[in-house]
């Protein structure tokens, strides 16, 4: 064991044992300054990692493939291969900069290189389908496509895999290992529920059920002329569609 890793663990040790004496936080602790803000920045944090489209792309990326005239066997396999592996390697470079760049700089510019990604995925997409002369729902792999066209559906996937690439070294696991070295231990305890995280799934069950019985009508039966009716929507000049299709 070297002399840094052996300095680490004492301080660790160390700090164990100054939290042990502090003894255990109280639930409005987490509200006190210093702390309030620690714990709204996980929550935003985990929040936008969730919303960088990920998950979007990692299951129907296949989708948007076949959409550019990419056989749907390759789009299948070859694609969720390729995509996997990026994911996989991808956090290699994020292990390497995140004692060396710092946690914050590969969150920023990791949400501008995904972004930029995405900006470039929808350009070259709409490029594509206006050079084909078709919406992508019309393509298949049989469709005509020109040189550009195909010039352009080749960057489009890899500014895909690109925006991969980006999420894996950064947003993936940069915002797990921000939020777990923020909060000090005596204040974790109270974060990590345990068991008890699935009553919290249970209220948002109740919180479901409620939101339904006070705000979402029943669809049943209903004709796609009639939601108007049944959503209570009037319409321009303040005929419904029922009104005018009774007209």
């Amino acid at each position: 064991m070297s002399a840094e890793v052996q300095e680490e663990f004492h301080d660790f040790k160390q700090g164990i044992e100054a939290e042990k004496q502090i003894g255990q936080a109280s639930w409005s602790e987490l509200m006190r300054p210093g702390i309030r803000n620690r714990l709204v920045i996980g929550i935003v944090l985990q929040f936008f990692q969730q919303w960088t489209g990920i998950n979007a792309v990692m299951y129907y990326s296949s989708s948007l493939f076949i959409a550019m005239g990419i056989p749907k066997e390759t789009a299948i396999t070859v694609n969720v291969v390729i995509q996997s592996l990026v994911n996989v390697f991808g956090t290699f470079p994020g292990m390497y900069l995140i004692e060396r760049a710092g946690r914050t700089k590969l969150l920023k510019w990791g949400g501008l290189g995904m972004a930029t990604c995405m900006w470039l995925l929808v350009l070259f997409v709409n490029l594509f389908q206006s050079t084909v002369g078709m919406p992508g729902d019309k393509i298949t792999a049989d469709t005509l496509v020109p040189g550009s066209a195909r010039a352009f559906s080749i960057i489009a996937v890899l500014c895909m895999y690109a925006y991969v690439l980006c999420f894996a070294s950064t947003w993936g696991p940069v915002v797990w290992v921000y939020q777990s070295e923020i909060f000090p231990l005596r204040v974790r305890g109270k974060e990590a529920l345990g068991a008890s995280q699935y009553a919290v799934f249970g209220c948002t069950g109740l919180a479901m059920a409620a939101y339904v019985q006070v705000a979402v009508p029943e669809t049943k039966g209903t004709t796609l002329e009639a939601m108007d009716v049944v959503f209570g929507f009037t319409g321009v000049g303040g005929k419904g569609a029922a009104g005018e299709l009774k007209a």
